[in-house]
């Protein structure tokens, strides 16, 4: 594992997998998503997330902010966003590098019933 930095997050990452827990219960989601974090602190997501792959009718989750590092943590600063965020709030995730170009990010306060981590892939290659 890599050091947690500003700039090892930099580039464009595809989702690759996302556990849900209900309680302590898995809960089967599929998702498809994309982040992006900018050299300039920029942070945006979209996601689209159904209880199958052909589900027809899928829910889309987004938001826009800045994010900086913290320790082993990735702190992101909402702007702009859907449900279920909401504007100003500040998300906090346990962020891992892995092998193979992969980000785990794990919520650092594990909520009441649903807690989600996801592991996304970097998509893009940097100058």
């Amino acid at each position: 594992m890599s050091d947690l930095t500003q700039e090892s997050l930099v580039g464009t990452w595809r989702l690759i997998d996302m556990e849900v827990k209900w309680r302590t219960r898995p809960v089967h989601i599929y998702a498809e998503g994309t982040l992006v974090y900018t050299s300039q602190g920029d942070v945006s997501v979209v996601m689209e997330i159904s209880r199958s792959r052909r589900c027809r009718l899928r829910k889309a989750v987004a938001y826009t902010g800045r994010y900086h590092v913290e320790g082993k943590e990735t702190v992101h600063q909402l702007t702009n966003c859907t449900w279920p965020f909401n504007p100003k709030k500040q998300l906090r995730r346990r962020a891992q590098i892995l092998p193979d170009q992969r980000l785990r990010l794990v919520p650092v306060r594990k909520g009441n019933t649903v807690t989600c981590a996801l592991t996304w892939k970097l998509a893009d290659t940097r100058p």
